[in-house]
C-alpha cells in the first residue's frame, strides 16, 4: 500500500511487473578508445597497504603484518599525469586516496594535491579520501583536508555496540568507536559547516545485522551514509555463514526488519530520482543495473601501477583493465562487461525488479 500510494502521488510508472528487455553489450573497442582518451573523470590512488587497525572482517586480516608497502612518489606522479592527459573532455576531475589507512601516507597525499593543482589547466579539482578516522586526531591533518575541501568518507559501522564487534584498534583495550567519534566531534566543533557538508560514513553490513539499530543511529545524525556489503573472508566462512542464515530464517516479524518511516521515504525518493533520470521504461536494449563503464567514470591505481575499475573490486587478472605504461585496454573492459551480461541474462532476464537495481560489476 505504501508503495502504490507513493507512485500514484509522484506520477511514477509501476515497475512491479515483468518487462520484455534485451540484455546486450552495445560498446565497441573503437568507441571506448575515444572515451578513455578524453573523459576519465576520477583517479583513486592506493597510497599504502599499511593499516593502523586490525578489523576481524577485513580480507587482509590474517596477513596485515605482511602488508608494509607504500606507493612511491614516482608512481603517484605517473598516475596523476595519466589522469591529466586523458581528462581533457571533462570540466572537472577528482583525485582520491585509499589504503590500507591512507592518512599514514599524509605527506604523499599533500605532495599529490600540490602537484595536480600546479599542473592541471582544470580549475575544478575535487579531492577525497577514505579513512578509518583514527589519525584525524592530528589537527594538521584536519586543517589540510578542510583547506582543500576534501570529501572524507569515514568507515564506521554504527553505534559502539555494532562498530566495536569487528572494527578493532591495534590496542584491544581501546574502543575504535570512541576514538573516531571523539576525533569527529573535535572536527565538528572546529568547522561545523565543512563537517556537515563534506564528511560521510560508510558502514559494512556484517552479521548479525540489526537494521533497526543502524537506522536509528544514522537517522539521528545529519551526516550522509552508505552501506556496503561484506566481502567474503575466511573468518566469516568459518564463523558466520551457517549461523547468519539461521539468524535470518528465524527473524520472521522481529523488530530488526522494521525500517523507520524516514528510511522508507528515503528509499522510495532515491528510486523516484533514479527512475526519472534514466527513463528506463523507454529503453529496449539495456545492461541492467546501470553499471559504470569500467575505466571511464573512475580508475583505481595500486602500488604496482596496475589499473582497475575502482577501489572496491578484487585486484586480480580478471578485473585488471590496464597498467600506467599501457593505459586502459578496451578489450579487457569489454571482457568485464561481457561477463556481467552473461550473468545478467541468467539472473535478470525475467526479474520483475530489474528497473530497481543499481547493480555493479562487483555484485554481479
Amino acid at each position: 500500500d505504501y508503495y502504490y500510494q507513493y507512485i500514484k502521488d509522484n506520477n511514477i510508472s509501476n515497475i512491479i511487473q515483468k518487462s520484455d528487455i534485451e540484455i546486450s553489450n552495445y560498446y565497441t573497442p573503437k568507441h571506448l578508445v575515444n572515451l578513455f582518451q578524453n573523459n576519465i573523470g576520477s583517479l583513486t590512488l592506493s597510497v599504502t597497504e599499511k593499516c593502523n587497525m586490525k578489523c576481524i572482517y577485513c580480507c587482509y586480516h590474517d596477513k596485515f603484518q605482511k602488508y608494509s608497502r607504500s606507493m612511491s612518489w614516482n608512481t603517484a606522479q605517473k598516475a596523476i599525469d595519466y589522469l591529466l592527459k586523458n581528462s581533457m573532455g571533462r570540466e572537472g576531475i577528482h583525485l582520491g586516496f585509499y589504503g590500507g589507512e591512507c592518512l599514514i601516507e599524509f605527506e604523499l597525499i599533500k605532495k599529490c594535491v600540490h602537484y595536480i593543482k600546479n599542473n592541471s589547466i582544470c580549475h575544478n579539482i575535487r579531492f577525497g579520501l577514505t579513512t578509518n578516522g583514527l589519525l584525524l586526531k592530528n589537527k594538521n591533518y584536519r586543517d589540510f583536508l578542510s583547506e582543500h575541501d576534501f570529501s572524507v568518507l569515514v568507515s564506521l559501522d554504527g553505534p559502539k555496540l555494532i562498530n566495536d564487534r569487528y572494527r578493532k584498534a591495534k590496542n584491544e583495550n581501546e574502543s575504535s568507536y570512541e576514538i573516531i567519534i571523539n576525533n569527529l566531534k573535535t572536527w565538528r566543533d572546529e568547522n561545523p559547516q565543512y563537517f556537515y557538508n563534506r564528511i560521510s560514513f560508510n558502514s559494512v553490513l556484517a552479521p548479525p545485522i540489526s537494521y533497526k539499530l543502524l537506522d536509528d543511529f544514522f537517522s539521528n545524525n545529519k551526516i550522509e551514509f552508505t552501506f556496503s556489503s561484506l566481502n567474503k573472508t575466511d573468518y566469516f566462512n568459518v564463523n558466520y555463514c551457517s549461523a547468519n542464515q539461521e539468524y535470518f530464517m528465524n527473524l520472521d516479524n522481529d523488530v530488526d526488519l522494521k525500517y523507520s518511516d524516514t528510511y522508507k521515504k528515503k528509499m522510495l525518493f532515491d528510486y523516484a530520482v533514479f527512475y526519472k533520470l534514466t527513463e528506463r521504461s523507454k529503453i529496449n536494449s539495456i545492461i541492467p543495473g546501470a553499471p559504470c563503464i569500467p575505466g571511464l567514470t573512475r580508475i583505481y591505481v595500486n602500488i604496482d601501477e596496475e589499473i582497475y575499475p575502482c577501489e572496491k573490486i578484487t585486484e586480480d587478472e580478471n578485473n585488471r583493465i590496464g597498467t600506467l605504461d599501457v593505459g586502459v585496454e578496451p578489450q579487457k573492459v569489454i571482457n568485464i562487461i561481457n561477463r556481467y551480461i552473461k550473468n545478467a541474462n541468467i539472473k535478470c532476464k525475467d526479474c520483475w525488479a530489474w528497473e530497481l537495481c543499481e547493480m555493479c560489476f562487483i555484485n554481479m
